[in-house]
């Protein structure tokens, strides 16, 4: 059976083939294809799952890490050192090779801009820093009065950098990228300004925003994320913060007594009706832990006990509520962590505070 010749793809097929093209088969037809690179540079990036880490980069589960490679002969100086890209998905393996006389960072920073330097890069997830949150520890009080209390000075993905830097860990054009959601697991504040000039005006705003608990910069990306997530031992002064989110989670959180009732008190004057469906959480692993909790809110004068339509789906099935102005109240409510909450908490119970309208929950009578 005859079989036509291959033909060449139009210059608006082929942009509409790079559209729609796995990012990393794209970037390889960059590469060995210079026909296709103008038509690369025109077209929207979409990736999937985004991860810049300190010593290499994955795109969509594909492990991007550079390295340099001297070629030396009976002991002598090198005539020349190669820079060797190599691209790890699973057990494959790609590797490029290039005679190259410039630093790591210099070659990475290239390489990430050949993929990025685009019309236009869409991420649904972005992941800035080690799979792991910083092992850099913050002890609640010191983290809120920018002190540090262990830890060495790294480079711009960590918590402590040296001197104080703020690199750009992101190589994208300015107002080219779109992101949907946001992982930071070393440094907030460089992460948040490598992305400043490159973010879209239009992008909307974060869907949800993970970070390592730290002391916490002054950033409209930070302010307007629609979701918190802090990793790490944190502090109830976070719920303290004059920010847009309307939900707000620790993962884990050192209670002070002092700290509680400041909260409680800055509810009661400041609580509006603004403030309905404003969303608060704290994870627990023991049960002891969790109902030393839920007490303070049952021993505060004038908490009510009742139910509300997320308790009654509870193993616990109380709610207290606690009366605040403007015709406002506080749900407070214990579960055991649901498969929708896994999300965002990974411990097995969870408090779960909401400002509701007066008369959502259901009144049994007073504790």
């Amino acid at each position: 059976m005859a079989t036509s010749r291959p033909r060449p793809l139009f210059y608006q097929s082929s942009k509409c083939v790079a559209l729609y093209l796995e990012v990393n088969i794209r970037f390889e037809l960059y590469l060995r294809c210079p026909r296709f690179r103008s038509v690369h540079k025109t077209e929207p990036v979409r990736i999937h799952d985004l991860k810049v880490r300190p010593n290499d980069f994955e795109i969509n589960g594909t492990v991007f890490s550079v390295e340099t490679i001297s070629l030396r002969m009976s002991n002598q100086e090198p005539p020349f050192t190669y820079i060797q890209l190599a691209m790890t998905t699973g057990t494959a393996q790609k590797v490029e090779r290039v005679e190259y006389d410039k630093n790591l960072k210099i070659a990475r920073d290239y390489i990430l801009g050949r993929i990025f330097g685009v019309k236009k890069v869409q991420v649904g997830s972005l992941q800035i820093g080690e799979d792991k949150c910083s092992h850099v520890v913050y002890i609640s009080q010191g983290a809120e009065e920018h002190r540090i209390y262990a830890g060495r000075p790294g480079n711009a993905f960590h918590m402590r950098t040296l001197s104080g830097q703020i690199l750009p860990l992101l190589p994208v054009p300015e107002g080219k990228l779109e992101i949907a959601e946001m992982r930071v697991t070393g440094n907030l504040k460089n992460a948040l300004a490598s992305i400043k000039t490159s973010l879209s005006k239009s992008n909307p705003p974060l869907k949800k925003l993970t970070y390592a608990y730290q002391p916490l910069p002054d950033d409209p990306v930070l302010q307007n994320a629609e979701v918190l997530c802090i990793v790490g031992n944190a502090s109830l002064k976070v719920f303290n913060g004059n920010r847009n989110s309307n939900r707000i989670h620790l993962r884990s959180c050192n209670i002070v007594q002092a700290d509680f009732m400041n909260l409680i008190n800055k509810w009661e004057w400041e609580m509006e009706k603004s403030d309905v469906g404003r969303f608060y959480s704290i994870g627990f692993k023991q049960e002891k832990l969790m109902h030393r909790f839920f007490r303070m809110f049952r021993n505060l004068p004038g908490a009510e006990r009742g139910e509300n339509d997320e308790s009654r789906l509870s193993k616990y099935r109380e709610c207290v509520i606690i009366p605040m102005r403007d015709e406002t109240e506080l749900n407070v409510w214990c579960e055991r962590t649901s498969e929708e909450d896994k999300a965002y908490c990974d411990n097995i119970l969870i408090v779960k505070i909401k400002v509701q309208n007066s008369g959502y929950a259901q009144v049994h009578g007073l504790f």
